[in-house]
């Protein structure tokens, strides 16, 4: 366990206190848990557990591609629990991303998180780390006014890509994804829940596919003792048709 000393006025614990009521949501599992917190006379202390940095655990070559993917999805996981709760991050990057010894990740520090009254609600001020932020940010004008919400959308996809590219993974539908958070048009990049909606359409129209597609083999028998490559013989005309039957290639295919 660690414990991180806050500024008494701080919002983070009040922050994390909200979010852990919401424990039936799954994304709950990919934030940092709050094990407690006291006060003293001048600060607040936040304990927390003491987990790996991504970037210490993907730089190991055992690390293999679908641990990294389920690394980055439930970077999704978490960041659609915040946003479905009206919660902005505002500071994401790998530096406060952090993985368990199920190799589940987990996003930490939210010294600059914020609640929100909409996912379209616009905030000024210029917040994050170099180098993290969205596009927009980058304008410096002094007034300023963005969706702390659409800026972690476009952060979350410019992590994911750059992750996948250190590691040398790829995964189709992943990467898809990460281009259209990445959009310079902050209304193009889609919503994280719908992310997970889309994903897991996907995987239901696959299971699907692969229970309309039944593999024979050479112990199988069709209906009247017929065996692969017998001939099928038509009651009415006596007319008979050759019906070659193989097994279905490539049955169990990965999902991307």
């Amino acid at each position: 366990m660690i414990a991180k000393k806050l500024p008494r006025d701080s919002e983070k614990v009040a922050i994390l206190r909200f979010l852990h009521e919401a424990r039936s949501d799954p994304g709950r599992a990919h934030i940092i848990p709050m094990v407690d917190s006291f006060e003293t006379d001048s600060h607040l202390w936040l304990v927390m557990p003491c987990l790996s940095p991504i970037m210490f655990t993907i730089a190991f070559p055992d690390s293999s591609r679908n641990q990294i993917l389920n690394m980055l999805w439930g970077l999704i996981r978490g960041l659609a629990f915040l946003h479905k709760n009206l919660v902005a991050h505002r500071d994401v990057k790998p530096d406060n991303l952090v993985i368990d010894n199920n190799r589940d990740l987990k996003s930490i520090d939210f010294d600059i998180a914020v609640r929100l009254t909409s996912e379209d609600q616009e905030l000024e001020g210029d917040y994050g780390t170099e180098g993290w932020k969205a596009p927009e940010m980058m304008r410096h004008d002094r007034d300023l006014m963005v969706s702390p919400i659409r800026c972690d959308r476009w952060v979350c996809g410019h992590v994911i890509l750059r992750l996948l590219e250190q590691t040398g993974k790829d995964d189709v539908l992943l990467m898809q994804v990460a281009e259209e958070l990445k959009s310079a048009d902050p209304m193009k990049r889609p919503s994280l829940p719908k992310v997970l909606e889309r994903k897991e359409n996907r995987l239901l129209s696959t299971k699907a596919d692969r229970t309309h597609q039944i593999p024979f083999n050479d112990s199988m028998e069709l209906k009247g003792k017929r065996r692969k490559g017998a001939a099928l013989q038509h009651p009415l005309d006596g007319l008979s048709t050759r019906v070659n039957i193989a097994p279905v290639p490539g049955f169990w295919t990965s999902v991307q």
